[in-house]
């Protein structure tokens, strides 16, 4: 296997120094994105939002060091261009298309990204 040398486990060898099909190991890189890092960055897109959602609601409440509407208004205009440009994408989610479509305003390409993946895995096999 790509990366494996019993001499040294420790580390992580190239693949092109071993000699070994570097492109099965590109591909199986490209389809694996980390749970956790998705798990995490959704959360900060719901944090921002809901930061920009209540600093717009009640001024007086909090007190940040940046302009949390204006963060939140951004975020949502590019992903709005994403359902725009990324639209093929976003049709491949298995509900409806108005919850991707929600999704994808939300996530961005941490919603469609995934399906892109699953799609192009599933048509692999």
């Amino acid at each position: 296997m790509c990366g494996d040398k019993t001499a040294l486990p420790q580390l992580k060898w190239p693949c092109a120094l071993t000699g070994e099909n570097t492109h099965h190991a590109n591909e199986k890189a490209k389809l694996h994105m980390n749970p956790t890092f998705v798990g995490m960055s959704k959360l900060a897109c719901l944090a921002l939002l809901g930061l920009g959602l209540t600093e717009a609601m009640w001024p007086d409440l909090l007190d940040l060091p940046f302009d949390a509407p204006l963060a939140a208004m951004l975020l949502l205009g590019i992903h709005a261009l994403e359902v725009l440009f990324a639209f093929k994408h976003v049709r491949l989610y298995n509900g409806p298309l108005a919850v991707s479509v929600v999704l994808t305003l939300l996530f961005g390409l941490l919603h469609w990204k995934p399906l892109v993946q699953a799609s192009a895995h599933e048509q692999h096999e």
